[in-house]
């Protein structure tokens, strides 16, 4: 099996460069490299020219081209950072789009990891197409940085290295809010070393580096690393209160001899001097201070609006339906203050089972389901026999309406054991969040338990992309929204006129290739039960109406010619 090599680009306004870059670096692993799998993932940064189009266009050319878009610019150290997040090769080159990285030191990259080396990093070599200026602020800034920092950053280090996948798996742990990864390279370790190499010419466009860009990265580098800056100003504070003590001998002296104290200009002079000093420890203080604000906001460091990869090129010819049902004990009256006996709420899931899989054994369509151990002990003939035509089991966590992180793993293994079969998915009951660690130190491929739409509560997700996605180690499986992220999910087939709901599937079909649709057993059944206390949008087309309504959607499922799969399914091998 060939070793997988993972190339992340970040690009904001390249669309003049995206092409040659593609060619010079397939050329490469074609002519030189034939021996490795390769993928470029393009990190498209609120670019405001074409490059989104020339990236989806290409991806739908290429199967080794994916690219994920920020909702806005974010900055290229960040863009990085979320291609590196994205990654699943056995190493990871990051580059630059504009081809100053020269691709034809890939090889040499590629060769030092093989000797061994974890991270193979590049030092740009000053050459004479770059200004004296510019070579003297680059080298101070560094002998600067190094100066304050706990670390060495080598003069000249450049955002062109490769990173083994070891080394990758610790920089996504990192959540810093400015990230600064020539930095961040030295600081984790690992077998390190440096190769030198001359910067090209860009093919084409400006660069986006601005003197503001350069000052604000050479803050946050100084900023990431050391606390000296503050050491600096409490020592600089000891030594000025210091020197004031030498006032005190000439203030004796005026008085002893009853000389007049003159001298405004010297006194306006300390007052300014001291006034500046003042606001320049202030101004370092603030720094930090405003770092802490940042990352205690916890708000994410970028948000995704759009993500390709290889997995929706091939959704594209197959145009895929994932019928999903979360089957549990029926404790939902519990949320509007009645609460039925444990047999009943059995007994209703249980009749709104056996009707969607005689649905869905008519219309020959296929379905996950999520289930929680204690109702799946309860019905384990149902269970079965939705196994034995073909559907998929995953796990609703051990119960409904108690949860535990303990109960990820033991309701995945309790499934397994009962009925002899991988449980590879997740979805927590109410959508209630989960740790992405914790699901995958579980065991779990995939969790499903985002809806990616804004309304109040548990469903407010509007900044998780809309379909599926790669956190850590875990493949993150939103459920399907339509345009302006209008959600599909059951409260949608419930009260929306069928041809709307109808609609708003195809746009889905047409925007992201495939939906993800979920319902429960108990919207099977009559819910126009006035104990339940259920407000009417709940209520509203259950029972038979719902058996009928779920029947015309499979029918125009067919109609359209869309194939219904698994969840499982939509994992890349």
């Amino acid at each position: 099996m060939k070793k997988q090599i993972d190339i992340v680009v970040p690009c904001y306004n390249e669309e003049g460069n995206i092409k040659r870059l593609h060619q010079e670096i397939d050329n490469i692993f074609r002519e030189q490299l034939p021996q490795y799998d390769y993928s470029i993932i393009f990190v498209n940064d609120g670019s405001s020219d074409g490059s989104l189009y020339i990236l989806q266009k290409m991806s739908h050319e290429y199967s080794n081209i994916k690219y994920l878009s920020f909702s806005r610019n974010f900055g290229h150290q960040i863009a990085v950072k979320a291609g590196m997040d994205k990654t699943l090769g056995d190493a990871v080159i990051s580059m630059d789009c504009d081809l100053q990285h020269p691709p034809n030191l890939i090889p040499t990259l590629v060769q030092h990891w093989e000797a061994g080396n974890e991270v193979v990093a590049t030092i740009r070599q000053d050459t004479k197409s770059i200004s004296t200026q510019k070579q003297q602020s680059s080298h101070l800034f560094y002998k600067f940085l190094n100066l304050l920092s706990d670390i060495e950053i080598k003069d000249g280090t450049a955002d062109f290295r490769l990173l083994d996948k070891k080394v990758i798996a610790v920089i996504r742990t990192m959540n810093e809010n400015e990230p600064f990864l020539r930095g961040i390279i030295p600081w984790v370790g690992f077998r390190q070393i440096y190769i030198p190499y001359i910067a090209q010419e860009r093919f084409s466009g400006q660069t986006k580096y601005t003197m503001k860009k350069m000052i604000n990265l050479a803050l946050a580098g100084i900023t990431a690393f050391s606390v000296k800056p503050l050491y600096i100003a409490v020592f600089l504070g000891f030594i000025f209160s210091a020197l004031s003590l030498l006032y005190i001998p000439y203030v004796c002296y005026a008085f002893i001899n009853r000389t007049e104290i003159s001298g405004w200009a010297s006194l306006i002079m300390t007052i300014v001097f001291f006034g500046g000093l003042n606001l320049i420890i202030l101004g370092i203080i603030g720094i930090y201070i405003g770092k802490i604000f940042k990352q205690t906001k916890e708000r994410p460091s970028y948000i995704i609006s759009v993500w390709l990869f290889h997995l929706q090129r091939k959704l594209i010819i197959t145009k895929m339906i994932y019928l999903s049902f979360d089957i549990e004990e029926f404790d939902m009256p519990k949320e509007y203050g009645y609460e039925i006996p444990f047999d009943r709420q059995i007994s209703i899931s249980r009749e709104g089972l056996l009707s969607i899989l005689d649905l869905l054994k008519k219309y020959n369509a296929k379905a996950t389901f999520f289930s929680t151990v204690t109702f799946a002990q309860q019905v384990p003939d149902i269970i079965q026999r939705l196994l034995n035509e073909g559907h998929e089991l995953a796990s609703h966590t051990y119960y409904h309406s108690e949860f535990e992180i303990s109960h990820l793993k033991k309701s995945k293994n309790a499934l397994e054991e009962q009925f002899g079969v991988e449980i590879k998915g997740l979805r927590m009951p109410r959508m209630a969040e989960v740790s992405a660690e914790e699901v995958a130190k579980a065991g779990y491929v995939y969790n499903s338990s985002i809806n990616p739409t804004l309304l109040p509560g548990r469903y407010n997700k509007l900044s998780s992309p809309k379909t599926i996605f790669q956190e850590g180690n875990l493949w993150q499986i939103p459920t399907a929204v339509s345009c302006f992220r209008i959600p599909l999910f059951w409260l949608s087939f419930h009260n929306f006129p069928m041809w709307i709901y109808q609609f708003l599937l195809s746009q889905c079909i047409k925007d992201t290739k495939y939906a993800t649709l979920y319902f429960h057993p108990w919207e099977f059944t009559d819910l126009h039960q006035k104990e339940f206390n259920f407000p009417s949008y709940v209520m509203k087309n259950t029972g038979n109406k719902m058996i009928a309504r779920f029947e015309k959607l499979l029918q125009f499922i067919n109609k359209k010619q869309w194939k219904t799969g698994l969840y499982k399914d939509l994992i890349p091998e």
